[in-house]
């Protein structure tokens, strides 16, 4: 096939023209889609915008490649699941290292485990209010995640939610949340969060290495509601001063372990019943429980016994607070 020079000429330009403007060269549309639920469909554009939309579940991938695991480490950029899915299922986005934003809908009740693991670009997550549950692992290893919000309709907080969220420096944890296991937030950054009064357990490594206490509020209070503080809930925390309510009546083992700043424990009421683990503030240091009325002939304080056999300092309420 033959071209005039002026034809010729004219394709030459016109190729040029689509290698430096190729996204002129084709109609604007999603590089990838397909379905993710019976009820859902999932789509990418091209810049990097995982759009999820329909009702109902996710299917459940956690046996299976994603539909979208070729897209994960480079093209997600942003996750919108809209007004009608109802879970986000385990693994979903995990690895999607350019992951910047990420908005959930009200209509999910459930983030499953692993859902955001590693997404180390990822800085901060609104969780709306409707979700129930957040699974295991669901945001550890986000390293770049600064602030957490999570809603007063959440029950249950997985094992190990946040590990390794190196820069989280707030969490905000609502009215509701009755049960809190191993959500560790090892080597975090925190000095921001609130328990609030319909907390009834603490669990193992809750708050486990965070900076909880700082030089301007330096004090920890556990809500009256916390019956259970158990192993290693506040290990390694920044505090210097704790307040344990009466309601409380265990401090598991390693509890408060390794806390090198921390001074005082002050265990409200004056009749102490609390059962307190022998390794429960190992590694404290120089550390004073105040608490009480001293033992006596007629009476005797576990709160004394306890600190004399394990080498602390005691006061009983009358002499710390006359010495106030």
């Amino acid at each position: 096939m033959f071209f005039k020079a002026g034809t010729a000429r004219m394709l030459s330009l016109f190729f040029a023209f689509l290698l430096l403007f190729p996204h002129l060269g084709t109609a604007e549309g999603p590089i990838a889609n397909g379905n993710c639920g019976d009820n859902l469909s999932w789509s990418l554009s091209n810049d990097g915008t995982f759009l999820m939309t329909g009702s109902g579940p996710m299917y459940d991938y956690w046996s299976y490649e994603l539909p979208w695991d070729n897209y994960r480490c480079s093209e997600i950029k942003r996750v919108i699941i809209s007004q009608g899915v109802t879970n986000i299922s385990r693994g979903s986005f995990s690895g999607c290292d350019c992951l910047t934003s990420v908005e959930i809908a009200d209509t999910v009740t459930s983030i499953g485990e692993y859902a955001f693991f590693s997404c180390p670009s990822l800085p901060a997550v609104q969780i709306p209010n409707g979700v129930v549950s957040i699974g295991s692992y669901a945001f550890s290893g986000c390293s770049a995640l600064a602030r957490v919000t999570l809603p007063s309709s959440l029950e249950t907080i997985g094992d190990w939610a946040f590990l390794f969220c190196e820069n989280l420096s707030e969490i905000v944890i609502p009215n509701g949340v009755q049960t809190r296991t191993y959500t560790r937030c090892y080597r975090n950054r925190v000095t921001a969060f609130d328990l609030p009064s319909s907390v009834a357990a603490l669990g193992m490594g809750v708050f486990d290495e965070t900076k909880v206490g700082t030089a301007i509020t330096p004090s920890f209070l556990i809500p009256d509601s916390a019956m259970n503080v158990e192993a290693e809930a506040f290990r390694n925390i920044s505090a210097a001063y704790v307040l344990v309510p009466d309601s409380t009546a265990v401090i598991g083992s390693k509890a408060f372990a390794d806390c090198g700043n921390l001074q005082y424990v002050f265990f409200d009421g004056w009749d102490i019943d609390v059962e307190i683990a022998d390794d429960a503030f190992e590694g404290c240091g120089r550390l004073t429980l105040i608490g009480g009325d001293p033992s006596n002939e007629y009476h005797q304080n576990p709160l004394q016994t306890y600190a004399e056999a394990h080498g602390f300092d005691f006061l009983p309420n009358e002499q710390f607070y006359g010495n106030g």
